[in-house]
C-alpha cells in the first residue's frame, strides 16, 4: 500500500466536509425514531468513487459529525459504523466501467444501511418504531442511489481534478476563450521555477503567452506571482 499524503489526507478531509453537509442540512425528521433522513449517502458513494478505501473513513467520520452537532448523541457511535460499513460494501463491489455493477452495490450498500439502523432502532425504540422507520430509511437509499449514479457519471473529470490537486494546489488560468486547470508542479516546471516556492497563474493576451523559460516578474501584467505557503 502507498504511502499517504498530506494531499490524499486533505482530499478526505474534503470529502468528510462535503458527506457532512449534505448530512446535515437537507434533512427532514422522521418522529417515530426521533433520526431524519438526508442526502448523504450520495456524497458517501462520491468519496468512495473518488478515494477508494479513504473514502471509508471520510463517510464515517463525516456521518457521525453531523449527529454530533446535531444532536443525536444516541446515534453518534452507531452512524460511525453503520456509514463506514456501507462505504466499505460501495468500494468493494462498486466498478466504475460497469454501471449496473455500480448501481447494484450502491444498492446493497443501502439495504446494509436500512438493516444497520433497524437493528439499532429495534434495539431501542422496540419493533414498532423501527418498522416505521424503513420507510423513510428506503426513500433515503434511493435517494443515495440516485446521487450515486450521477456521481458515477461526472467522476472522471472530478479524478481528473482531484489528480491535480495531489499533484499540487490547482489553479486556473485563461488561454483565448477556454478556462484551464493547471497544478503548482505543472506550472512551475511551465515557468522554469525549480525551487518550487512559487507558482504562476499565467494569463494569455490574444494567445500570446508569457515566455516559458523566464522567471515570474510581477512587474509584467501578465502573470501574477504567488508564494506557495500563503495558498
Amino acid at each position: 500500500m502507498k504511502k499517504l499524503n498530506v494531499q490524499k489526507l486533505t482530499l478526505c478531509g474534503v470529502m468528510a466536509a462535503l458527506v457532512f453537509v449534505m448530512t446535515y442540512f437537507p434533512k427532514i425528521p422522521v418522529p417515530v425514531t426521533g433520526g431524519y433522513v438526508h442526502l448523504g449517502d450520495g456524497a458517501i458513494f462520491l468519496s468512495v468513487l473518488l478515494l477508494g478505501p479513504l473514502g471509508i473513513p471520510a463517510a464515517a467520520v463525516g456521518s457521525m459529525l453531523s449527529d454530533l452537532i446535531g444532536g443525536y448523541m444516541v446515534y453518534v457511535l452507531p452512524t460511525f459504523l453503520i456509514k463506514g460499513l456501507v462505504a466499505l460494501v460501495a468500494w468493494k463491489l462498486c466498478r466504475k466501467d460497469q454501471p449496473l455493477l455500480a448501481m447494484l452495490s450502491f444498492l446493497l450498500a443501502e439495504a446494509v444501511m436500512v438493516l444497520g439502523y433497524f437493528l439499532l432502532e429495534w434495539a431501542l425504540y422496540g419493533v414498532a418504531s423501527a418498522a416505521a422507520a424503513i420507510g423513510p430509511n428506503v426513500v433515503q437509499g434511493i435517494a443515495g442511489v440516485l446521487i450515486g449514479m450521477l456521481c458515477l457519471l461526472i467522476t472522471p473529470r472530478l479524478e481528473r481534478v482531484a489528480k491535480l490537486f495531489r499533484r499540487g494546489m490547482p489553479m486556473v488560468f485563461h488561454y483565448g476563450r477556454r478556462w484551464h486547470l493547471f497544478s503548482m508542479m505543472q506550472k512551475n516546471l511551465l515557468m522554469g521555477d525549480k525551487s518550487g516556492g512559487k507558482c504562476a497563474i499565467i494569463v494569455y493576451w490574444k494567445g500570446i503567452p508569457f515566455p516559458p523559460k523566464r522567471r515570474p516578474d510581477a512587474r509584467k501584467p501578465c502573470v501574477k506571482s504567488l508564494d506557495r505557503g500563503k495558498l
